[in-house]
């Protein structure tokens, strides 16, 4: 990735994977805390293929947000990533950003940190309508596999932790417990149906963030 975005120097890289309803304004909430932070990273927008043919109205504040994070000094944006592959910019991102795409699953799969964006009108409710009301809440989130944040301030805390390289310290072990690359994933599910009545798990993590809650409120 940092070869072929011809990316210089030693910058955290944070990608933000698009979806269709809801992504330009998360996109938004998520430009106005890293210009408030004022930190120097690579910030990739990764908008999806469809928006500018199903979501049309959103196209240009998908845009505009785009604009503002390219005006602010220290926020190096690169939108032009039509010759990776999504895999590809996940796999050499150090942040993955998003609301409940299935993205966010495969970065936890290679242990990255993952910030589930799940905003009330926002992200919660396209999760919401997006699958007829069956989740209320993002399984990668209630496995503690990623961060969850609903509101500006726990979103600005955990961009900050994440910038800092220390999200991962609180979701790198349940990443390793509940998403395993170890080549047997269907003895794993088969075995996760055979034991379904008997299993537990940890209980959701706390609103908006696990280590970061207290900056957060």
């Amino acid at each position: 990735l940092r070869d072929t975005l011809c990316i210089n120097g030693d910058y955290h890289v944070m990608l933000y994977t698009g979806q269709l309803a809801g992504s330009a304004g998360t996109l938004e909430k998520i430009v106005e805390q890293l210009k408030a932070i004022n930190r120097p990273l690579v910030f990739i927008p990764r908008n999806h293929p469809r928006i500018s043919t199903d979501y049309t109205q959103d196209q240009d504040l998908w845009n505009k947000a785009v604009q503002a994070a390219n005006f602010h000094y220290g926020i190096y944006v690169y939108e032009d990533t039509k010759d990776l592959t999504t895999n590809d910019l996940i796999a050499g991102s150090d942040t993955v950003i998003g609301m409940y795409s299935t993205a966010l699953v495969e970065a936890a799969a290679l242990r990255k940190q993952v910030i589930a964006v799940l905003y009330p009108g926002l992200g919660q409710a396209a999760m919401m309508e997006g699958t007829g009301g069956l989740l209320e809440t993002f399984p990668l989130n209630d496995l503690g596999c990623s961060s969850r944040v609903t509101n500006d301030k726990a979103l600005k805390a955990t961009l900050d932790v994440a910038l800092d390289g220390t999200l991962t310290d609180s979701l790198h072990s349940y990443q390793e417990q509940y998403i395993r690359g170890d080549g047997t994933n269907t003895v794993h599910v088969a075995n996760f149906i055979e034991h379904l009545p008997s299993l537990t798990f940890p209980p959701p993590p706390e609103e908006d963030g696990k280590e970061v809650e207290a900056s957060a409120d």
